[in-house]
């Protein structure tokens, strides 16, 4: 199914697997943009991608959705808790990948119920603010102020504050090493 969507690799690429292909369709979709014209298209392409080539399987995960932005700035973030953990106990905050341009809780979302569901901790995921419409730092800035709302929330979502990690995939894990960075020279 996913050679069938995203197509027969080229020759110099058929050694890859599906899910390898499939990820430098991805790329390609990406790259596709010269300018801010063909954002909103590539990015419905992208989400709706990300759709067909994920996991089927789906893990059974409580999730709780939250705005930690404000009345002029909206910052979703998803909330995945593992069925029997701990009343209390450690989180992962997880940045989604995409090229800072691309990318949502939506299109990373059976990624961060396998990682709840896989590790047994919570993970918090974050949807930032995307380039080019917001350039750095804004997404650095959204990711700092919702560590920030985290901390001052971990008990009422059943977090204990001095066990929280930091990790994304691709993009997002760079601005999780630039929060980590952030987060260490503010104390």
């Amino acid at each position: 199914l996913r050679r069938l969507i995203s197509g027969r690799p080229a020759e110099v690429a058929a050694g890859l697997t599906a899910d390898s292909w499939a990820l430098s369709r991805v790329a390609d979709l990406i790259e596709r943009f010269s300018d801010d014209t063909g954002i909103g298209s590539t990015r419905e392409e992208t989400e709706m991608f990300a759709r067909a080539v994920s996991s089927p399987d789906t893990p059974a995960v409580e999730t709780i959705d939250f705005d930690l932005g404000d009345t002029g700035s909206p910052l979703p973030a998803r909330l995945y808790v593992p069925l029997g953990s701990p009343e209390t106990g450690p989180l992962i905050v997880y940045f989604h990948g995409g090229g800072w341009v691309v990318g949502s809780i939506e299109s990373h979302d059976r990624s961060c119920r396998h990682l709840a569901d896989g590790s047994g901790v919570r993970v918090l995921a974050v949807d930032y603010r995307l380039a080019p419409e917001h350039p750095f730092p804004a997404a650095m800035d959204d990711l700092t102020a919702a560590l920030r709302w985290l901390v001052s929330s971990a008990g009422a979502l059943g977090i204990d504050p001095e066990l929280v990690a930091v990790g994304g995939s691709s993009a997002g894990g760079g601005l999780a090493a630039g929060l980590a960075h952030r987060a260490h020279g503010d104390g």
